[in-house]
């Protein structure tokens, strides 16, 4: 309980509202107004990725880092390809013909 009365909430309704907000937060913003942390074909490429396997952390965390290593080679071959080009991965750790 909070000090308010009211249950704390869970690590999922924690993560499924920072994915909703940071979600709202760049679609409102104007493409030439967006500051990111990663190239823009890591982001396009591996957003599907980001909220199937690690949305619960924040981007640019060593959490996240850590999460995507972790997912490796279950991440799609399009975002493992974007990875590798932006140089996040050696091409040895990601899958082959992908």
């Amino acid at each position: 309980m909070n000090w308010d009365g009211r249950s704390a909430p869970t690590k999922h309704s924690v993560a499924l509202t920072l994915g909703l907000l940071v979600s709202t937060m760049v679609a409102a913003q104007p493409a030439a107004a967006q500051s990111s942390t990663y190239p823009p074909e890591v982001e396009n490429q591996c957003k599907d990725d980001y909220f199937r396997y690690c949305s619960p952390y924040a981007l640019g965390s060593d959490e996240l880092r850590r999460c995507m290593e972790a997912k490796g080679m279950s991440l799609s071959s399009h975002c493992q390809q974007a990875l590798k080009n932006a140089g996040y991965v050696k091409p040895d750790r990601t899958r082959r013909g992908g």
